[in-house]
């Protein structure tokens, strides 16, 4: 989701996108919150409609379209990954914030393994769902791989210690 967002958000550029081919994919919220954040880093444009799954979709006017092609993903994803793998300090998740699910999930992606202690990973999230994922137990998961947790903070203004001057 977060590589198609992105790629509809570089052939959007300024205008409104009604999108096409994604109706039977049913995504979640979390999916359409991560299209949405991606779509927003390479587009200009003030929203976005998604025939079939965003409400006011269907009052859009058929308007001629740009194909999203694989060599249009292969590019998002070269350009998305483009940096040093082997020079990573920072790992910042929830980006708008991460949900119970999300939070759930990479709880049981880490589990069993063991971080690099060079590399600090940090989740941001919103403090209701903070505590309704620590009552889960996942935050005490994530807690133990070395997972620091930041509620109700918005990344694009970090401070320290957040975000260390390194």
């Amino acid at each position: 989701w977060p590589l198609v967002g992105y790629c509809c958000g570089a052939l959007a550029r300024h205008e409104i996108p009604l999108i096409r081919g994604l109706e039977d994919s049913c995504p979640t919220l979390d999916d359409l919150k991560a299209f949405g954040a991606a779509f927003a880093t390479s587009a200009g444009a003030p929203m976005f409609h998604i025939a079939g799954v965003t409400p006011e979709a269907h009052q859009q006017p058929d308007l001629p379209g740009t194909a999203l092609s694989a060599a249009d993903l292969l590019a998002g994803w070269a350009e998305l990954n483009k940096g040093d793998a082997t020079d990573i300090g920072l790992v910042s998740l929830g980006n708008p914030h991460f949900s119970a699910t999300e939070i759930r999930s990479l709880a049981t992606l880490l589990d069993g393994r063991a971080r690099d202690e060079r590399v600090r990973i940090v989740v941001t999230s919103g403090r209701a769902v903070f505590e309704q994922a620590t009552q889960a137990g996942d935050v005490a998961r994530l807690s133990a791989f070395g997972v620091a947790t930041v509620q109700d903070i918005c990344w694009c203004r970090p401070r320290e210690p957040i975000v260390p001057p390194d």
